[in-house]
């Protein structure tokens, strides 16, 4: 990738620019979930943590090997799909090496990253063949994969023997103490229900001290109330409501969200969960042994409330350096 096409891929997802606009809407009748508020927020973390000048000389510096004429290595890439641009960070990565990519496109969010895959072609038509479609990803050198864990299991056998990077499901948490200020619980909800929730750093579940007041949070996640006028969010909320009434089972309906008490991590759209401690070091003795499932800890000694959604370009994600991988391919 030269200089000039990253700084094209700025120009692309700029919100001012008509055809990111167009793309905006086209990928929101794809998928009802994709709303135009959350592409909006994805795009806007796009330019300053993926996109400053400086990223482009500081991987090329730190990655060498990576600045060299195309090879002939097909690196498989499966994307994700279950928030808006999910793909992105990986399509730079691949973009910036010197190898093919044969891509297999998520059938959610295929709409935007065409979008940005042809603007990138049209800009330099030397890359006409640098990106190849596909739904098999046959003959390979390396792979990248983002999917569920059944999909990760039922791949696993067929690329063991090559080098690959493999991310399945995982999910985020925060840790309150009750010394939370307003304006920390308020950028909490942020972390909580943007993207609906779909996101592996999305916190799903709340570990609160005994005697917490878990009624008020509600005063402070008004900035999302509108997710529940979105009909199918509404649906899969009542649904579950249903079901906990017909169970009696004890959780707390909160108009727009429900949260129920549960030793588990993940729960199902429109739920949060929450557990309650009595020893912060317990705690974090009990979340070190759930490492492999937790994406990222949201808290006053943690990641700041409000920046789960924005990690910067070097928090890779699982913690997995796609670049120093990338470059260990090289011939």
């Amino acid at each position: 990738m030269k200089q000039d096409e990253f700084l094209f891929l700025q120009q692309c997802l700029s919100l001012e620019n008509p055809q990111c606009q167009a793309t905006i809407k086209q990928a929101h009748l794809e998928n009802k979930w994709f709303i135009p508020e959350f592409i909006e927020f994805a795009i806007k973390h796009i330019h300053p943590y993926y996109l400053k000048p400086t990223i482009y000389h500081d991987i090329y510096q730190k990655y060498p090997l990576l600045n060299q004429s195309q090879q002939d290595v097909k690196i498989g890439l499966i994307m994700a799909g279950n928030i808006p641009l999910a793909g992105f960070y990986d399509l730079l990565a691949l973009w910036m090496s010197p190898f093919k990519i044969v891509l297999k496109l998520s059938s959610k969010d295929n709409c935007f990253m065409k979008y940005v895959i042809e603007a990138l072609r049209q800009f330099n038509s030397g890359f006409q063949d640098k990106i190849e479609y596909s739904d098999y990803l046959k003959n390979c050198d390396a792979y990248i994969i983002s999917g569920s864990n059944q999909t990760l299991s039922a791949l696993k056998p067929y690329i063991q023997n090559k080098p690959h990077i493999m991310r399945g499901h995982k999910t985020s948490i925060a840790v309150l103490t009750g010394q939370e200020s307003e304006s920390e619980l308020q950028h909490l909800a942020k972390d909580i229900f943007m993207y609906f929730g779909m996101g592996c750093r999305n916190v799903s579940k709340l570990y609160v001290p005994e005697n917490f007041d878990l009624l008020s949070l509600k005063q402070h996640f008004q900035e999302f109330e509108f997710i529940k006028n979105h009909f199918t969010y509404h649906q899969n909320l009542e649904y579950r409501l249903s079901v906990y009434l017909l169970n009696q089972d004890q959780h707390i309906y909160q108009d727009f969200y429900i949260l129920k008490n549960s030793s588990f991590l993940s729960p199902p759209i429109g739920v949060i969960y929450y557990e309650t401690y009595n020893e912060i070091s317990a705690l974090n003795l009990k979340l070190k042994g759930l490492n492999e499932q937790i994406q990222t800890i949201v808290g006053l000694e943690y990641v700041p409330f409000g920046e789960a959604q924005l990690p910067n370009f070097w928090d890779f994600p699982d913690g997995i350096d796609i670049y120093k991988f990338l470059e260990n391919q090289c011939l």
